[in-house]
């Protein structure tokens, strides 16, 4: 018999992690996500084992949230 395999899960606003990466604060006229932070946070999320499995765009009022789910075998 095969031994099930156990996750770990984690949710992240991708747009928010950003944002605290390069120490800014929420202008006052939205979000941004520049491709070159995402990347950077992805690639930092992967050395530490985490696979992104999905991604959602949910727009809430006059903002963007940008959703990663990730998981790792633990």
């Amino acid at each position: 018999m095969q031994k099930l395999r156990k996750w770990e899960y984690r949710v992240i606003d991708l747009i928010k992690e950003t944002e605290m990466k390069r120490n800014r604060t929420q202008a006052a006229s939205g979000r941004w996500l520049h491709t070159s932070d995402l990347e950077g946070i992805l690639n930092q999320l992967g050395a530490q084992g985490w696979e992104l499995v999905d991604m959602h765009f949910i727009q809430d009022k006059d903002e963007t949230i940008v959703v990663g789910f990730f998981k790792r075998p633990i």
